[in-house]
C-alpha cells in the first residue's frame, strides 16, 4: 500500500472514531447525567467522560493532521484548483469546517464551559446533569455528521 494509501485509511478511521465518539457522548453518557446523580454516581462517570473526551480529541487531531498530509499531497493547499470542481470545493467546505471544530475544541470548549459551569449553582458539572452545557455536545454531533456527510459525497465525485 502506498504512503497515501495508509494516510487516507487513517484519516478516515480517524473521522469514523470522531463521529462514533460523538455519538456515543450524546446518546451514551449525556442521557445518563440528566437526573441528578449520588456521588457515587459521578465517581463512576468521570473517568468515562475523560476517556470519551481523550479519544474524541485524539481523532480528532487525527483527522485534522492526515487530512492536512492529504491536502498537501493532492493539490499543494492551492485552494483555486478546488474550486475548480464539486468535489474540491465540497473538500474545500468541510475540512475548513473541520478545521473550525477541531481549533475550537481544543482550544475554546473547555473555557466555553468553565463559564458555563460558573453559572451553575453546584460547579460539578455531572451533578447538575450538564444544565446549561448540554448543548455543547449536541452542536458538536450535528456539525461533524454533516462534515462526515460532506466528504462521503465529495470523494464519491458528485
Amino acid at each position: 500500500m502506498s504512503f497515501f494509501g495508509i494516510i487516507r485509511n487513517i484519516h478516515v478511521l480517524s473521522a469514523a472514531i470522531w463521529l462514533g465518539m460523538v455519538v456515543v457522548m450524546n446518546y451514551g453518557l449525556m442521557p445518563s447525567v440528566e437526573k441528578k446523580l449520588s456521588q457515587l454516581d459521578v465517581d463512576i462517570l468521570k473517568p468515562i467522560f475523560k476517556n470519551v473526551t481523550n479519544l474524541v480529541s485524539l481523532s480528532a487531531a487525527s483527522t485534522f493532521i492526515t487530512g492536512g498530509i492529504i491536502l498537501w499531497i493532492q493539490t499543494k493547499f492551492n485552494v483555486s484548483e478546488m474550486l475548480e470542481s464539486t468535489r474540491g470545493t465540497l473538500i474545500l467546505i468541510a475540512g475548513s469546517i473541520g478545521f473550525i471544530v477541531t481549533v475550537f475544541h481544543f482550544f475554546a470548549e473547555s473555557k466555553v464551559e468553565k463559564y458555563l459551569r460558573t453559572r451553575l449553582p453546584n460547579k460539578d458539572e455531572l451533578l447538575v446533569g450538564y444544565k446549561g452545557i448540554e448543548f455543547i455536545p449536541k452542536i458538536g454531533l450535528i456539525v461533524v455528521t454533516a462534515i462526515f456527510v460532506t466528504m462521503l459525497i465529495a470523494v464519491r465525485g458528485y
